[in-house]
């Protein structure tokens, strides 16, 4: 099996007043949860400030062919601003939500939960309790106090490494 590079990458999903971040490191091919946080986009802000990575990662708006309202607006705004905050001191792409669920799933169709299950299943289940991904207090996973926003971070930069791995082997 081919040996992956070994690095950290931030991802985000961006919301309107609040988004995900989670820090993500890839070491001999297996993935760990670094660091995480759900927050203002305020105290996302500062986090990306005071972090370092190889990439940060940022879930871009995209077009569904449906009218919008305003917090489709204010999150496009989140992204630009976290993008301004990282570019001085990171490499920042873009990836938009279809593209996290394909690479993830290999599938256009995949619904959240398959995405999130899928997300999931890129790291060890060794944690108690009913779901080994996320585990409970006495017996944690290696997702333990994550959230469906946090999954959505993890996602976005699981996607884009597994989406350069599929370039590189072209």
């Amino acid at each position: 099996m081919k040996n992956k590079k070994d690095y950290y990458v931030i991802g985000i999903d961006p919301g309107p007043t609040q988004s995900a971040i989670a820090v993500i490191q890839r070491q001999d091919g297996e993935y760990s949860l670094q660091d995480f946080d759900y927050d203002t986009n305020a105290e996302i802000a500062r986090f990306i400030r005071n972090y370092s990575a190889d990439r940060l990662i940022i879930e871009n708006v995209s077009h569904y062919g449906r009218g919008v309202g305003q917090s489709v607006f204010d999150t496009c705004f989140a992204v630009g601003y976290f993008y301004a905050v990282a570019e001085p001191s990171f490499f920042v792409e873009l990836i938009k939500k279809p593209d996290v669920g394909h690479v993830i799933t290999g599938s256009r169709r995949a619904t959240k939960a398959q995405v999130q299950q899928a997300i999931k299943e890129r790291f060890k289940p060794i944690g108690g309790g009913s779901d080994p991904y996320k585990g409970i207090q006495s017996k944690q996973g290696p997702l333990y106090g994550t959230s469906n926003h946090i999954l959505d971070a993890i996602g976005v930069a699981l996607a884009w490494m597994e989406a350069q791995d599929e370039v590189k082997n072209v």
